[in-house]
């Protein structure tokens, strides 16, 4: 039983959304974290659109979502009333290492919208070993500490190939953790991704707690993705690792379904709701 369910906080509020209550009268309960959705999961499926797409995360009850900056003044109006509309939030953004030099765009665009997770992955030329891990680190403490001026905490976000590349100096991932200043740089743990790289990932967000600033969650069957709790990992496992850490945010990142999207996304969210307490 996870740290959230032993706290009785199971009750399920308006809207499918579970209230964020932050302590039982025995003192047990842990904060409850927001639940967003990344919309990666959408891709493909242009008969949702913006709103279409918005509108399934609120039914399911996710309270936010984690996108990037819209391209023009119109679209970043359009997505304010449609998050008004809706009742969600934006509570992060995510871009890859080679899209750095968007890095003061995305900072405006958190900032506008009250948010304040920037989610980074990829670590340039791997094919240059050891020595891209080390310096994609300098990059991305230089980084942080930007996003740190504007109000935002910048996270690293695994995949699976960091504890694949193998080195002298440990593995892709061994390195990053020694190179990356806690204080510029905290971690977007992608529990998915920690499976596919031979890891535990219990264990991993056990072992690195302190650098935990948020989560992705995706669950993994027949060596693909599918919705969170229809699979492989333990996910009553890694929320007890996460339940005392006290995130603002957990967030389901399903790259792709082959259900229906938004079908899929209730799916997970129903999961975490009633599995998890949350």
């Amino acid at each position: 039983m996870t740290a959230f369910l032993r706290s009785g906080l199971r009750r399920q509020g308006t809207a499918g959304r579970a209230p964020q209550t932050s302590a039982s009268t025995e003192g047990e309960a842990m904060a409850r974290p927001k639940v967003g959705c990344q919309p990666i999961i959408f891709g493909g499926h242009d008969e949702y659109g913006l709103a279409g797409m918005l509108r399934a995360m609120a039914d399911a009850g996710y309270d936010g979502v984690e996108m990037g900056p819209p391209r023009s003044p119109e679209a970043k109006d359009e997505l304010r009333r449609l998050l008004d509309e809706h009742g969600l939030e934006v509570l992060g953004s995510h871009t890859g290492y080679e899209r750095l030099d968007r890095l003061e765009a995305n900072l405006r665009f958190l900032g506008d919208f009250g948010a304040s997770l920037l989610m980074i992955s990829g670590t340039g030329d791997r094919a240059a070993g050891a020595a891209s891990y080390a310096a994609a680190a300098g990059v991305l403490n230089d980084c942080g500490r930007r996003a740190a001026e504007a109000g935002v905490t910048l996270c690293y976000h695994n995949h699976s190939w960091e504890f694949h590349d193998a080195f002298d100096e440990g593995c892709g991932m061994d390195i990053l953790l020694r190179e990356l200043d806690p204080a510029c740089a905290k971690l977007c743990v992608d529990v998915y991704w920690i499976y596919d790289g031979g890891r535990d990932p219990a264990a991993f967000l056990e072992q690195w707690k302190d650098r935990v600033a948020v989560v992705h969650l995706k669950d993994r069957k027949n060596d693909t993705f599918c919705e969170v709790g229809q699979g492989e990992l333990d996910f009553k496992a890694i929320f007890e690792v996460l339940g005392p850490l006290g995130l603002p945010w957990v967030v389901t990142e399903q790259d792709r379904t082959d259900k229906d999207p938004a079908v899929s996304i209730k799916m997970s969210r129903d999961y975490l709701r009633e599995a998890i307490g949350i």
